[in-house]
Order: structure tokens, then sequence, then C-alpha cells
């Protein structure tokens, strides 16, 4: 399973809930922190993502094949 929060002060961070989106997003205290989604999943490849981030990875996806650009980055 994924981990989220790792960093210098905490170098195993938490593991990841199951239920929960499995993008990385910055925290919202404007540090450099990255956590979990907490939006519940169910929705793009797998399920695996929130309505956000399902809608966000189509439209990179759409984009990168409007270019012809083969990327597994996504």
């Amino acid at each position: 399973m994924k981990r989220y929060g790792e960093w210098a002060g905490d170098p195993h961070g938490y593991a990841g809930d199951p239920d929960r989106c499995v993008k990385v997003v910055k925290t919202q205290r404007g540090s450099y922190l990255f956590m979990q989604c907490r939006f519940k999943k169910g929705h793009g490849p797998g399920g695996a993502y929130c309505k956000i981030h399902a809608k966000k990875l189509a439209w990179r996806l759409a984009q990168q094949g409007e270019r012809g650009v083969d990327d597994d980055s996504a």
C-alpha cells in the first residue's frame, strides 16, 4: 500500500486509507508536506480516484492523445 506524508521528521509517513482517492495533494496549511486526497474514491481507472481527480486525469489523457504523446506518468 502506498505511504503518504513522508518527510525528514517522519520518514515512515503513514499508510494510505484504502477508502480514499489515491492522488497525492499538497496540504492546505501552505507547507511543503503532501498527503492523500481526502475525498472518497470510486471514479477513474480502477475506481481509484475521486470525481475531481478522475476528471483531471481524463482531461490530461485526452490532451496527451491530441498531441500524440505516449506518456505513462499520468
